[in-house]
């Protein structure tokens, strides 16, 4: 019955995120539509509104001093200087990096159907692949945390809603992958007397953690932070636990692994 349930929802999950796609190439936002320095939208874009609708603004605006930054510190910094203000602008108006059609939440409503499809997916293929041996189940958390990151970073530059997606997908199915191996292993190596107060210590530890990077971001985005940078930001962090998982593998000798009761013990 759960099995029918969780299919049922992810066939809800794909057609509205078809429907949404379907809205997002009719409306042709595309990286075509935004200056490639700036990223604001550009002349033909903004022609393209003003012909589909009577509800449209030009904004003219003029940086003060911008031609000594160019001749004192180069074109570089003057580039530095379009992408920061633009960076505001953008911010400030409520643009959104992914928008389809008119629609305030339809490419959210696709990035959390990827993320969902991706944590089935990581899911139901760990188990497929690990075949509960401890030595894969430790190589796979690795590179769940690098997939994760590397997700999010690819996340950051996505120059389009599909490419987003698929970065989504594949950083929630990484995640998934380090969920179901890291909690496999410390049921298997917990006595049972302990596992109760075990994983309310890790499901606490997860859900403060991700209530402070949610509390942060969010504060960062109202600030006028980039969320491109922030995803950036949040890809690179993830990075981190890579690389301490990786060092902390030689606390495992080649030939340790706990018996498959051992979580049945009190010892």
């Amino acid at each position: 019955m759960s099995l029918m349930w969780v299919l049922a929802a992810l066939q809800v999950a794909l057609r509205n995120g078809a429907l949404s796609f379907r809205e997002y190439y009719r409306a042709e936002i595309d990286p075509l539509a935004r200056d490639p320095l700036t990223m604001v939208w550009n002349r033909p874009h903004f022609e393209r509104r003003r012909k589909a609708t009577d509800r449209y603004a030009l904004i003219l605006i003029d940086i003060d001093n911008f031609k000594k930054i160019n001749d004192s510190f180069g074109h570089h910094a003057g580039d530095v200087v379009l992408r920061a203000v633009a960076s505001a602008l953008r911010t400030n108006a409520g643009d959104r990096v992914f928008r389809v059609a008119d629609s305030a939440t339809g490419g959210m409503s696709v990035l959390f159907m990827a993320r969902g499809v991706g944590s089935i997916i990581g899911s139901f293929s760990t188990g497929l692949w690990a075949k509960n041996d401890e030595r894969r189940m430790r190589r796979g958390i690795f590179w769940a945390f690098l997939i994760a990151g590397a997700s999010y970073v690819v996340l950051s530059g996505a120059p389009t809603l599909a490419i987003a997606a698929i970065a989504v997908m594949a950083g929630h199915a990484g995640s998934s992958q380090a969920w179901v191996f890291s909690t496999t292993m410390l049921q298997r190596t917990t006595a049972d007397r302990f596992r109760g107060r075990v994983f309310s210590a890790d499901f606490a530890g997860l859900f403060v953690v991700m209530a402070g990077v949610s509390y942060v971001a969010s504060h960062l985005i109202d600030g006028g932070v980039d969320v491109r940078r922030i995803a950036l930001a949040t890809g690179l962090v993830s990075l981190i636990p890579a690389v301490l998982w990786w060092r902390a593998q030689r606390l495992w000798s080649s030939d340790r692994t706990p018996p498959q009761g051992a979580g049945a013990q009190d010892g």
